[in-house]
């Protein structure tokens, strides 16, 4: 009787773990192509291959993704009815009782599935619960007519990125921002089983879930959800998932996301690949990117070639004699040895049986008599059925295409990939960055110029205090802190209490931003777009207007916030009318982050006294009072240096709110070094004449000049308040 107890439950646990509601069952078994090893393929997601553009120069190593149901994406549907948790279906219990005639009730826990038998009398009882699951389905529409998710409302995707997984903290907080304030559907791509080393294969798995990310927001859109109310949030990884989401969804349904955010997209096999291969603002109707991470090995914007000799790591090791490239180097380990020839034929011994070679690849060839012998005229048409779009010119050693345009020859790598900068593989290998430099929206934010964020230079027993003692934590955001810092922008941009959180300018670059070159912008779409702005529809292309003013908008939440006008009297979206815009901006080091920037003007003076003083050398600091508050001591240069008369100094300073700037107090900063005797100031102590001081706000547009009383100097130590006065240069006249 137990035996057949025992199949009869095995039975049954069968058919309850295949209960599936009716719903379709989606086989995603690899279908094998001709050559599995460079492409797979699983139903109804397509087929994915190694091939270009997926292995690169810059993506030396491409793996194939994990089948589906290895990587076990799942979608958490938040609401305002289900702010904290998940919603999922409720379990299943099913309670066998043997007999048969006898009655059982069961219970099943949601939060713990238990099941309970609670009348049965018989021994041989046995209860199965089905454990509870994401409520959102790929390929079954039902679970979205089921789920609370509203039609009407906003709906927000947020993947996480490389080892991380949708129950991370930083991730309730932003779900938590996006309901707190309005009605939204908010659905967390879950991956983390997909997203464990190496690397490169979380990087290929990626590819898998974007398209059943794809297929999920086309249910959705069936269900009457509008695409352009969709807004994708990724971080590093999760960025470029986004991108192919919103590829995939134009390809396979003709239907384009309104909205995608990439919280510092991953640089690692994404930096100068194409765009179908990492997140590009052909992805959605609006892309914009948030860069915190881009730090790496460059000297002038551009990287510094490595040379070839292994002489660039000599400064690593100042105390040890560059070794030769000959090998005699190595004759000291074992002085009992012969110097081995460079021919080769040191080997003949270990392999009596094969004859000498002739430096062809042909002696392998009775190894694998099946295959084709490779060519030796370096021709590469071995490989050139995997790159059958690039046309190989290498057998004339003369012709052109093997030089570059200033006549040095082309490293081989230029001419398999000819689109390829040099030493493009040196910087993808010596990269130290974890965040895309390069701009890939339709806007990029690039905070404190995209490299080092402030607060991100704690020790790590500061990191470990801020993980609440945990090592691993601390560790992480040690390494990865500027890294990390993206999502924590873009959390507090989203219900920030000020309507001018987190604004940011157009430049050419961060030091013209920071030299303050670039306050004159606009946010007005009109202005933008000079009238010609349109409504935001698929094909939709409106041209570019010339002479369009500098771009300032919000990072962050409110980066589309700019291309709001009201038309016919309601609320709509402009069509971005350019891509790339490198945006900067200055942020604090503490939460809420965001600053206001102010751009200050000054002079020194060319009075008597101060050409008698002839300068001097330090740090001015300015503090601004206004109507809404005051700031801290602000440093105007980030060290000492000299101030001559007459010279004019313009630089932007990050500050807290003040509203409308009333006044303005100066200070003087000395260091002096005991060390040289120079920097002593014995008779007077260190001061600085200034003509007059110009400071304008570029979140509030107001300004104000001030100069000092009376001409009075800013004296080391002491603080100079500033009385209203009127903007004079004046030019210093040459003393006799």
């Amino acid at each position: 009787m137990l035996n057949q107890t025992n199949l009869f439950l095995q039975t049954m646990l069968f058919v309850v773990r295949n209960i599936n509601d009716g719903e379709e069952v989606v086989s995603t078994t690899p279908q094998s192509p001709p050559d599995d090893r460079l492409t797979r393929c699983y139903e109804p997601y397509g087929c994915f291959s190694t091939l270009y553009p997926w292995t690169d120069v810059n993506r030396p190593i491409s793996n194939l993704p994990e089948e589906p149901y290895k990587i076990n994406t799942n979608f958490c549907l938040y609401t305002r009815r289900n702010p904290h948790t998940c919603q999922s279906e409720e379990p299943v219990c099913l309670c066998l009782c043997l007999p048969e005639e006898l009655v059982c009730l069961c219970l099943c826990l949601p939060e713990e599935p238990v099941c309970l038998c609670l009348t049965c009398q018989s021994e041989e009882t046995a209860c199965v619960c089905l454990k509870s699951r994401s409520v959102l389905e790929t390929n079954n529409p039902m679970s979205v007519y089921r789920s609370n998710l509203a039609r009407s409302d906003l709906t927000y995707f947020i993947a996480h990125g490389y080892l991380e997984g949708g129950h991370k903290p930083w991730i309730g907080r932003l779900t938590g921002e996006l309901l707190k304030n309005r009605e939204a559907n908010v659905v967390v791509v879950d991956w983390s089983s997909g997203s464990n080393p190496p690397y490169t294969q979380a990087v290929a798995n990626i590819r898998v879930v974007g398209v059943i990310t794809a297929h999920l927001v086309n249910q959705l859109l069936n269900m009457g959800v509008r695409p352009e109310r969709i807004h994708f949030i990724g971080h590093s990884l999760g960025a470029h998932l986004g991108g192919y989401v919103g590829h995939n969804l134009q390809r396979q349904f003709n239907s384009k996301l309104g909205r995608i955010t990439g919280l510092d997209p991953a640089e690692p096999h994404f930096g100068d690949t194409l765009p179908v291969v990492r997140l590009d603002y052909t992805d959605a109707e609006f892309v914009d990117i948030i860069h915190t991470d881009t730090s790496r090995f460059i000297t002038g914007g551009k990287t510094t070639p490595l040379p070839t000799d292994h002489t660039h790591r000599q400064h690593l090791y100042p105390q040890t004699t560059p070794l030769p490239t000959d090998h005699t180097h190595r004759q000291h380990l074992y002085p009992q040895t012969t110097p081995l020839p460079t021919d080769h034929t040191h080997r003949q011994h270990l392999y009596p049986q094969i004859t000498p070679t002739d430096n062809t690849s042909t002696h392998r060839l009775h190894y694998y008599p099946h295959r084709t012998p490779i060519p030796t005229d370096h021709t590469n048409t071995h490989i050139e059925h995997l790159y059958p779009q690039i046309t190989h010119t290498m057998q004339d050693n003369t012709s052109t295409d093997s030089f570059t345009a200033d006549g040095f020859v082309k490293l081989p790598d230029q001419i398999m990939y000819p689109y390829a900068k040099p030493y493009d593989l040196q910087i993808h290998m010596f990269s130290s960055c974890l965040g895309m430099r390069d701009p890939i929206g339709h806007v990029d934010f690039y905070p404190n110029g995209g490299v080092e964020q402030p607060g991100c230079d704690e020790g790590m027993k500061g990191y470990i205090s801020m993980e609440s003692g945990s090592l691993f934590g601390g560790l992480r955001r040690f390494l990865s802190c500027n890294h990390l810092r993206s999502y924590e922008y873009f959390i507090h941009s989203i219900n920030a209490d000020s309507g001018t959180a987190f604004m940011a300018a157009e430049c050419p670059s961060w030091k013209e931003f920071q030299n303050g070159t670039c306050f004159s912008c606009s946010n007005d779409v009109q202005t933008l777009t000079g009238g010609g702005y349109g409504i935001k529809r698929r094909s939709v292309e409106v041209p570019a207007v010339r002479d369009q003013p500098p771009l300032c908008t919000k990072m962050g939440f409110h980066a589309d916030a700019y291309l709001k006008v009201s038309f016919e009297g309601r609320t709509i979206h402009a069509q971005p009318m350019r891509k790339h815009v490198q945006l900067f901006l200055m942020t604090g080091a503490e939460k809420p982050f965001w600053k206001h920037h102010y751009r200050v003007q000054f002079q020194v003076s060319c009075s008597e006294e101060s050409l008698n003083h002839n300068g001097e050398v330090g740090i001015p600091r300015i503090i601004l009072h206004g109507d809404q508050g005051t700031t801290e001591s602000m440093p105007l240069t980030k060290r000492q240096q000299y101030f001559g008369p007459g010279s004019m100094h313009m630089m932007t300073v990050a500050g807290g709110n003040v509203g409308v700037i009333k006044n303005v107090t100066m200070e003087w900063e000395y260091n002096m070094s005991f060390i040289n005797i120079l920097s002593w100031r014995i008779i007077t102590s260190p001061r600085i004449y200034l003509a007059w001081v110009f400071v304008e706000s570029l979140e509030i547009g107001d300004s104000l000049t001030v100069c000092p009383p009376e001409g009075k100097p800013v004296i080391s130590g002491i603080s100079k308040k500033m009385v209203h006065c009127t903007k004079e240069i004046v030019e210093c006249s040459k003393k006799d």
